[in-house]
């Protein structure tokens, strides 16, 4: 389920990328610093959680969601969101972050 303000940018971002086989890169080395709590950030992204959502999940506050995702976004040095979005849901990080919890 992915959160309706964002719905037709992923979208619109994975036809053209189905058009043009564009995948979002991000190195190795990049996520080497990410702390556990990061990821779990990306996984509830990628699953189409808002800020709220993420908050409530995780028992923090919008404010710490908001600066861990703008962090997050800093170290893998991508543009917004939707980008992170579709990176944790291409590379499996969403799956394999959701399987640890079950």
């Amino acid at each position: 389920m992915i959160n309706g303000d964002i719905t037709s940018k992923v979208i619109k971002l994975f036809s053209k990328m189905a058009q043009m086989n564009i995948a979002i890169q991000v190195e190795e080395h990049q996520t080497n610093s990410l702390k556990d709590t990061e990821w779990q950030i990306i996984a509830c992204v990628g699953s189409g959680l808002s800020n709220k959502e993420i908050a409530g999940k995780m028992n923090l506050s919008e404010g710490t969601i908001r600066n861990s995702l703008s962090t997050i976004l800093s170290k893998l040095n991508l543009r917004d969101r939707t980008q992170l979005a579709i990176w944790a849901v291409q590379t499996g990080v969403v799956n394999k972050l959701f399987e640890v919890e079950r």
